[in-house]
């Protein structure tokens, strides 16, 4: 009987790294799939990226073929390539000398080098929104300077106006400037500043994207995701200045018209009927509504275990249901379509129907997937079953890009979404999942940072790192910020100055948390009192 030989190809390109001790003399060993080769930079150099024996194809491309590939030694610019003393660390981003492109570096203590990140990320925030109608939008690193693009985003905003909540608990802005900015954005929402009409649909679902300066609607359609964003940032900032700011006229207005958004909304309407029409004794959850009150887009029903597949609806749903039912006792709401869906959506949580490697999870989507309910939600951050699954989402997220699909690993990961590469994706934007076949193999430190309060000490520790590495690293025009951006394993050269705000807000968010403690999202979300917040100890850098 013939026996059949597998015949593994060994990678015998790649073999040498400019710049380092691996040369023609000594190369890395021709080695299998998998197999690293360790290197060490010249002086004045530092070592970026692991060195990994792969093969590689994405969109019909041959990206590396039995190839040692992924390590790179970066020059140090020689007017600053002298080590940081001691009390210090690198803060690097790419620039120029005289000899080409190199890592120019700038020394701060870690507590200055966090702090200038978040700041950076909280300049993009302030670049984004519109100074007449407070209205927030996506933002482009334009050389020198800074711009808004595209249309504004209703979830956008929600997002921004928790980040002049942030900004003024940190001290960056005073407290008049911070409730002036949200002051206008309301007033925008509810249709009090001239030449700007706020459209919602007759049951009060927004649009996704409108026109930053007379609001006009891109999509007449409402989102739910959208809509709770929205508002679950509106109250955000109602219930964070009652706690700072109580009985002053600015908390007042903020106050009311918070109440107005919130009550502008049919939340007992949230449900699909089989007819497809929206109900508040359906079973199906849409994402857009038409603004006939048609239910549009994949409706997530039920599971076979009873369960909802959990996604980025969470704040909607929570909305829906307390201002439903959570003023009625437990199993007696007046609309008990509603309290079954909460009932359904929340089991999932002890019921996790997906994993990766034996680590349990709510879902395999980008890391937004938990960030947005984690910092806007009281259900999900006061919660130590969902606590202990956005670790898990961290965890699950490290040993991918540690892994055959990336074969990244150590600081390198960050599962996100955000503009990507056409060409090894297919698409200008795209969330990246917890799948074999990774696309342009992109990573994001903004979805690294949004973990921080899972393991603060750790993932303070790897955003230190990549600040020193500088590869992710953006100066922020016209400042002395720097943000970390997200950036592809494929292509090395590639540098995204598109910020989507959506995704980003997790930079600004988690490392807020490094001052402020969780308990501050904890805390500015518990609008119900349906528990007391948590006073955990901040952790101090």
């Amino acid at each position: 009987m013939a026996v059949s030989a597998v015949i593994t190809v060994l990678c015998h390109i790649g073999l040498s790294i400019p710049n380092s001790n691996r040369t023609l003399q000594t190369p890395c060993s021709l080695g299998h799939p998998g197999a690293e080769c360790a290197y060490e930079c010249n002086d004045g150099y530092i070592a970026v990226g692991r060195h990994v024996c792969q093969t590689y194809a994405t969109q019909g491309i041959n990206v590396v073929s039995h190839s040692f590939y992924g390590g790179r030694c970066e020059r140090l610019c020689a007017a600053t390539a002298e080590p940081c003393l001691q009390g210090t660390v690198p803060v690097r981003h790419n620039t120029s000398d005289s000899l080409g492109p190199c890592l120019k570096t700038v020394c701060l203590t870690q507590y200055d080098a966090l702090q200038t990140v978040a700041r950076g990320a909280y300049e993009v925030f302030r670049h984004g929104r519109s100074p007449s109608s407070g209205m927030y939008s996506n933002v482009k690193f334009n050389g020198q300077n800074i711009q808004r693009v595209e249309s504004a985003g209703s979830e956008y905003t929600g997002l921004g106006i928790i980040a002049e909540c942030v900004a003024d608990s940190m001290g960056w802005i005073s407290r008049q400037e911070a409730q002036d900015r949200i002051l206008l954005t309301l007033r925008a929402i509810t249709n009090r500043v001239p030449g700007f009409h706020f459209r919602r649909t007759p049951l009060g679902f927004v649009p996704i994207f409108l026109n930053a300066e007379t609001g006009k609607a891109i999509n007449t359609d409402g989102q739910l995701m959208s809509t709770g964003l929205l508002t679950a940032g509106a109250l955000f900032a109602r219930t964070y200045f009652n706690q700072v700011a109580a009985g002053t006229s600015a908390t007042r207005r903020i106050t009311a018209l918070v109440d107005e958004m919130y009550n502008a909304v049919r939340w007992d309407m949230v449900l699909c009927d089989e007819n497809k029409r929206l109900s508040s004794n359906g079973t199906g959850i849409p994402m857009l509504v038409g603004y006939d009150g048609t239910c549009k887009d994949a409706l997530n029903y039920p599971r076979p275990d009873g369960f909802y597949e959990f996604n980025e609806e969470h704040y909607t749903l929570w909305l829906a249901y307390e201002h439903t039912c959570g003023s009625q006792p437990a199993g007696n709401c007046s609309h008990p379509g509603i309290e079954r869906m909460w009932q359904a959506w929340q089991g999932r949580r002890n019921h996790p129907d997906q994993e990766y490697e034996g680590i349990k999870l709510l879902s395999k989507w980008s890391s937004y997937i938990v960030h947005l309910p984690y910092y806007t939600v009281h259900a999900f951050n006061s919660d130590p079953i969902y606590q202990k699954l956005f670790k898990n989402h961290w965890l699950a997220d490290r040993k991918y890009y540690a892994g055959s699909s990336q074969f990244a690993g150590g600081v390198r990961y960050g599962l996100g979404a955000g503009p990507t590469q056409t060409w090894c994706q297919g698409t200008s934007y795209w969330a990246d999942r917890l799948y074999p076949g990774a696309g342009c193999r992109t990573w994001s430190p903004y979805a690294m940072a949004g973990y921080i309060p899972a393991e603060p000490k750790v993932i303070q520790s790897h955003l230190l790192e990549l600040l020193a590495q500088g590869e992710a690293v953006l100066q922020v025009p016209g400042t002395y910020f720097y943000v970390l951006q997200r950036k592809s394993l494929l292509n090395v050269d590639w540098v995204e100055d598109t910020f989507t705000l959506v995704d980003f807000v997790s930079e600004l968010f988690g490392l807020s948390t490094l001052w402020l403690g969780p308990h501050f999202f904890i805390n500015n979300t518990n609008h119900f009192k349906r528990g007391l917040g948590f006073n955990i100890p901040q952790i101090h850098v």
